[in-house]
């Protein structure tokens, strides 16, 4: 396959779980794993070469087992699919960053300023619990569309020493590149109908990504940072177009 985003949707008992493939301009593809009781698990594998030619890849990850059940035989995943916030689940084993943003409301619903039914402002976003040996941190705003995974906001080599970022920042760290392939902040404006649910990832990290800024965009950077990141934290939150 060519660099880009990829999605498989797959259904146990009724209940649907997605694939989400990003391959990076090296060849190494990263594969975000949602099964149906709404885990997450994210892997990355690098491309092998294997004799004078072709790429020896590893195949991704398998869809999980559903077999979590009630001691009266019936399923044990919530029936509750309302789009009130709820805490984000871990997406990986590392130590876990507190990441918060004042844009929300208290149902975690993200203000109209910061999407294209507003100014379309980034958002201000604050997060803690950085281990030591932080150098620097990288975020990424993601969501996870029927076809693909989609990418708004990318920036890296964020200062070791802010835990913070304002409304509209525009001088701290190295603007990576959005599905646009724009080194700005492209604000969310869905295009389907009903309440949409999308992600605020930061990684603190032990050493600077080794990216070109032609290259920076959100598959590339996950590529870049699978060895170095010490801490991760998701901020999810939801939004519904307007207009």
């Amino acid at each position: 396959m060519r660099p880009g985003n990829y999605r498989l949707t797959y259904e146990v008992r009724g209940s649907k779980g997605t694939i989400s493939y990003l391959i990076a301009d090296d060849g190494s593809t990263t594969f975000t794993l949602v099964d149906p009781n709404g885990g997450t698990k994210t892997e990355t594998y690098s491309a092998k070469r294997r004799g004078p030619g072709g790429n020896d890849r590893r195949p991704p990850p398998p869809p999980p087992r559903d077999d979590r059940r009630t001691p009266q035989g019936n399923d044990a995943r919530s029936k509750d699919n309302t789009a009130q916030a709820t805490p984000a689940k871990p997406r990986s084993d590392l130590p876990q960053l507190a990441v918060t943003s004042t844009a929300l409301d208290s149902n975690g619903n993200i203000s109209a300023e910061f999407t294209c039914d507003g100014a379309g402002a980034s958002p201000p976003v604050e997060w803690t619990g950085a281990p030591e040996g932080t150098k620097c941190f990288a975020l990424s705003l993601w969501h996870t569309a029927p076809d693909q995974e989609k990418s708004y906001w990318v920036i890296y080599d964020i200062p070791a020493d802010r835990t913070t970022l304002a409304m509209n920042v525009k001088d701290v760290g190295k603007m990576g590149l959005n599905d646009k392939r724009r080194a700005v902040y492209e604000p969310m404006c869905s295009k389907g109908p009903g309440v949409k649910t999308y992600h605020i990832t930061i990684y603190a990290l032990s050493a600077e990504p080794k990216m070109t800024p032609e290259k920076a965009t959100r598959a590339n950077l996950l590529t870049a940072i699978k060895d170095m990141t010490l801490a991760e934290g998701t901020l999810d939150f939801q939004y519904e177009r307007k207009r």
